[in-house]
């Protein structure tokens, strides 16, 4: 039984160490190549390679960078490595103590490098717009040899030599940009960096000429420049200062000059790369400064006040301050311009002192005083005068300082008026009647002026007695008797004047024929300036026409002179009273008809009413007339005519046609005379002629 299982285990074993015979295992090493690049002389970060085994292994290479190990136990390659390079090795691995041999290896890569991959330049020098730029920037670290390339778009124009690094180019705008740089060594390593770049204007001197100086006083200034890149240095590169003065290297020109003259020179001045420009300029020395304003006018309370102060020599422009003293209240002075204005608010005297400073920072004073007076006034308000009336009015002024200076400023005076300037006096006879608006100007002394508009009224005098003349104060109907107008006295100015002629019946109705002899109720005249008698306008007399009927005629008068009505209040008048009178027969004629004759009586009747006519009839020679005086009732048909206003265009005029009837021959008629009879009584017994 014993033997019998040893004899199988001895089988097993036989077998079993038979397979292991005929199988060798494979070890992969996990670790990804190339491996942590490694600096020259700085301890390497150790390196654990791994592997898919279990168990103890035994590890083993050649060709390490120098200065690193590979522990054959632990498989960790460490150490400090010596010199720079790309280095290519084979590590092998294989087990031990173990039932399964197995082995493996695998080449890697292990770059060793100067240091980590930089650039040395942290910033590049400026630019100047359109001028030629080069730089050159400089690696460290990596892996020489290194290309250079930017790392932006906008290169501002700008090229990188990709061997040398070398920026060159022309920057065509100013301002600040970034410039990003990228530097790869020969293991593909980068680095990269944004530089700022600024890119300046041409350097300039800004300061394009100095102020002048004065001999003996203390002279300060300095230059300005632009562009290229500051800090800047300056100096004098020909001519020479004022003696006195010296510039330093910041530019500041100080000193006290002592001789006056003119001082040509050029500045220069120089930035950080040694860029320079240059300005010719010069510097005056000559009197120093002095106010020249010796004193000022006064001025008037509530009047505008202006003045400007003057100063010479030192360097314009001038700052003007109160030194001490006040002004008066209302009045300032302009730090600029030096101007006092304003409007002073009370009356006095007022003492003060300005100052003035150049722009060189000399000081110059002077005292000085502005009397204040009360405002001048022209007190007298407007006057009035009388055509052909001398006339004289003193003006009178308040404030100011007399004595006075009086001027027509605007419109004129009127004619035959005039002003004297001295005494303010104005004197004349006017010519001419009106209002006028005149402005008269007061000066005073100081040469304060005050105007005021007067209104001057030249009034016409009184008119004298007006009289119309030349008609009486009743009349009959029908008379034409001449009318006249007159003056009392003389009028200084021509007179125009209109007669008015109105009517009023006493018998009812009206009578248009009663008119001036011109045709019309109204008649123009004039009167001469100097003279009494009126004038008709286009006839050398003229008449009343006294018409037909019975009342009063009234002859009214209105007057203007100058453009002004001078009628007088009532104005003038003259009344005809035209009495009622019988009929007046004008005509009568007797016309023959078939069977008798037609009577034809014309005529008036100023009562405008006719009661009968009696007709008394003539026979012819051995003829015998029956009835002789026929006695006709009229009131009736002379009312209804009398009533038509019809008849007022002819007064009181009528045509009277009656016709007769004769039983036998009209021939035995040979003549008729007719009597009208009205309330006034009988007319004159008219016959035909």
């Amino acid at each position: 039984m014993t033997s019998r299982r040893a004899a199988v285990l001895a089988l097993l074993v036989t077998a079993s160490l038979t397979v292991l015979a005929q199988t060798q295992g494979t070890i992969t090493i996990t670790t990804p190549s190339p491996l942590p690049t490694g600096f020259v002389d700085q301890v390497y970060a150790p390196v654990q390679l791994m592997t898919d085994a279990q168990g103890l292994l035994a590890w083993s290479t050649s060709g390490l960078p120098p200065g690193l190990m590979l522990n054959s136990n632990s498989g960790i390659i460490s150490g400090t490595p010596i010199e720079s390079g790309s280095y290519v090795f084979v590590v092998s691995v294989r087990t031990i103590q173990s039932d399964f041999p197995a082995s493996g290896s695998k080449q890697f890569t292990l770059n060793v490098a100067l240091g980590p991959l930089s650039i040395v330049e942290t910033s590049i020098p400026i630019g100047i717009q359109n001028a030629a730029y080069t730089a050159t920037l400089t690696a460290s670290g990596g892996l020489p040899p290194y290309q250079w390339s930017f790392a932006t778009t906008d290169s501002q124009g700008l090229a990188i030599d990709p061997n040398t690094g070398t920026i060159t180019g022309t920057p065509k705008n100013n301002g600040s940009f970034v410039l990003a740089v990228k530097v790869t060594d020969s293991i593909a390593e980068t680095f990269s960096r944004g530089f700022s770049f600024f890119v300046a204007t041409p350097l300039t001197v800004l300061t394009s000429s100095l102020p002048n100086g004065a001999a003996g006083t203390p002279y300060s200034q300095t230059l300005s420049a632009g562009g290229g890149q500051a800090p800047y240095t300056w100096s004098i590169s020909t001519g020479t200062l004022p003696p006195g003065l010296q510039v330093d290297s910041f530019g500041r020109i100080t000193g006290t000059p002592t001789t006056n003259g003119v001082y040509q020179f050029t500045v220069q001045v120089s930035d950080v790369g040694k860029r320079t420009a240059t300005q010719a300029l010069s510097i005056t020395i000559g009197p120093g400064l002095t106010i020249t304003t010796s004193s000022l006018p006064g001025g008037a309370a509530g009047v505008a006040y202006s003045q400007t102060l003057a100063a010479s020599g030192g360097q314009p422009p001038y700052v003007w301050a109160l030194a001490s003293g006040a002004l008066p209240a209302g009045l300032q002075l302009d730090a600029s311009s030096g101007t006092i204005s304003g409007t002073p608010a009370a009356a006095g005297t007022f003492p003060f002192t300005v100052s003035a400073t150049d722009a060189a920072k000399q000081t110059a004073q002077k005292p000085l005083t502005i009397v204040v007076t009360d405002a001048l006034t022209i007190t007298t308000g407007n006057l009035s005068a009388t055509v052909g009336v001398s006339f004289s009015q003193t003006l009178a002024a308040t404030g100011g300082t007399p004595p006075y200076t009086w001027s027509v400023t605007a419109g004129s005076l009127p004619a035959g008026l005039s002003l004297d300037a001295s005494s303010g006096t104005i004197s004349g006879t006017p010519t001419a009647g009106g209002s006028t608006n005149v402005t008269i100007t007061v000066s005073d002394a100081r040469g304060l002026t005050a105007p005021k508009t007067l209104a001057i009224a030249v009034n016409l005098p009184s008119v004298p007695t007006v009289t119309i003349g030349g008609v009486p104060d009743t009349s009959g109907p029908r008379q034409q008797p001449q009318v006249t107008i007159s003056l009392s006295g003389a009028y200084p100015v021509d007179v125009s004047g209109t007669i008015t002629l109105t009517f009023a019946s006493s018998v009812g109705g009206d009578d248009q024929m009663i008119q001036f002899s011109n045709g019309s109720r109204t008649l123009n005249f004039t009167v001469p300036a100097g003279s009494t008698q009126g004038v008709f306008s286009g006839v050398s007399s003229a008449s009343v026409l006294t018409g037909t009927v019975a009342g009063s005629i009234t002859l009214t008068v209105s007057l203007s002179a100058g453009g002004a009505n001078i009628t007088p209040n009532p104005p003038p008048t003259k009344t005809i009273v035209t009495s009622p009178t019988v009929p007046f027969i004008q005509t009568v004629s007797l016309v023959p008809g078939t069977g008798g004759f037609t009577v034809v009586v014309t005529g008036f009747s100023s009562t405008r009413e006719v009661i009968s006519g009696l007709f008394h009839f003539a026979p012819a020679t051995n003829a015998t007339l029956t009835q002789s005086d026929i006695t006709v009732q009229l009131g009736s048909a002379f009312t209804t005519w009398y009533q038509n206003s019809a008849s007022n265009a002819f007064g009181s005029l009528f045509t009277l046609t009656i016709p007769f009837t004769v039983s036998g021959s009209a021939t035995s008629v040979v003549s008729v005379t007719v009597t009208l009879t009205n309330t006034r009584g009988n007319s004159n017994p008219v016959s035909p002629q």
